[in-house]
């Protein structure tokens, strides 16, 4: 912070007031000087008036602007504040008027005050005088506006950001409970088969998977090779189930494993390869990731071969016992990326059926 923001307010509105009032008192002197010499007059005396004038504003300025600032006009409150500035800005007028006559007689000329000067000066000047505090209060109703306007702006942005994040936290609430039920009911269907030791070896990868999912509650967004690693333990579970009926491939380069994706977005799509493909395949299966950078986009590609029976394969659209889906991976797309994300379908393509994510670049901290 500097020195002057960490001032009082008053000290700061006088600096900034005798900011603006030095060159505007410069350039009138300068006026003042052109029309003295043009008439064959001193000089000097021009110049020191039109400084002493402007500094003399500079010094009532933030009575002004402090005085503005609590008598608002307002569209719904406009005659009393206008009728209370008519009258607060007389007796500016008359101040910087009689300050000006006074420190210019008896400082500079060395003369007493004269009323009857005084009444011709302020009968001169005291149109212009009001409309110097006028522009005072214009100035500031303006700044206070525009000062408003920001904050209304701001809220409104953190607004926006509050809802967005409690949409993806609902959304990923959604996905959680789902995620463990499906994972229990693997570790079920094993403990019925009789094979123990896959069932333990399963409790203990779901454990894992458990902290990393914990992990990751805290963030909207994580690395590509975050996601993937995940993704991939929840397929080691899965292979507990399928065995070899359930093969896996993963063809992700470094430089997209340090993009940025949302947190959790592969396993629905990956759970749903395996429900509407291997499953329901009679024989072996693949679950393929695949991820590259094309310009200015990071496109995902989770695939599954062959295809399930009238139903998309690799991403279902939720159902009500579903609650997670083609429905929850675009609603978080669209949350975090608007129009910028999008989830893509394709069945029976090269006898594989693969559901494309795409969102914009962006390199995940600490990976450069």
């Amino acid at each position: 912070m500097s020195r002057v923001t960490s001032l009082p307010r008053l000290p700061r509105l006088w600096l900034f007031a005798f900011g603006i009032a030095t060159p505007l008192g410069i350039l009138s002197a300068g006026g003042s000087v052109l029309a003295q010499l043009s008439l064959g007059r001193a000089a000097l005396r021009g110049a020191y008036l039109g400084i002493l004038d402007w500094y003399l504003w500079a010094l009532l300025a933030p009575a002004v602007i402090l005085f503005s600032e609590r008598i608002w006009i307002s569209p719904t409150h406009r005659v009393r504040p206008i009728l209370g500035h008519l009258a607060f800005g007389s007796l500016i007028a008359v101040s910087q008027l009689g300050l000006f006559h006074l420190i210019n007689r008896v400082l500079i000329v060395g003369i007493a005050p004269d009323w009857n000067v005084f009444l011709v000066l302020a009968g001169r000047w005291f149109p212009i005088a009001f409309l110097v505090y006028w522009a005072l209060v214009i100035g500031t109703h303006a700044a206070g506006y525009a000062s408003k306007h920001k904050e209304r702006e701001l809220q409104a942005t953190q607004f926006r950001e509050q809802l967005t994040s409690a949409r993806l936290d609902n959304l990923r609430a959604q996905l959680r409970p789902h995620f463990l039920f499906n994972a229990l009911n693997t570790v079920s269907v094993l403990i019925r088969e009789k094979r123990g030791q896959e069932a333990v070896d399963t409790i203990a990868g779901l454990s894992d998977l458990l902290r990393r999912a914990v992990r990751a509650s805290d963030q909207q967004e994580v690395s590509l090779s975050e996601e993937i690693e995940f993704a991939v333990a929840y397929l080691d579970i899965q292979k507990k189930r399928f065995g070899e009926k359930l093969q896996v491939q993963v063809d992700v380069g470094p430089e997209a494993s340090a993009a940025t994706v949302p947190s959790l977005i592969l396993q629905p799509l990956v759970e749903n390869a395996i429900r509407h493909g291997v499953e329901r395949e009679s024989s072996a299966g693949t679950v393929g990731l695949r991820a590259e950078r094309i310009e200015n986009d990071l496109v995902i590609e989770v695939w599954n071969s062959g295809s399930g029976p009238g139903t998309p394969a690799a991403v279902a659209t939720s159902t009500a016992g579903d609650g997670v889906g083609l429905a929850n991976t675009r609603a978080r797309l669209e949350a975090l990326y608007g129009d910028k994300g999008e989830v893509t379908l394709s069945r029976n393509v090269g006898n594989r059926t693969a559901a494309t994510l795409r969102v914009p670049w962006k390199q995940a901290e600490g990976t450069g």
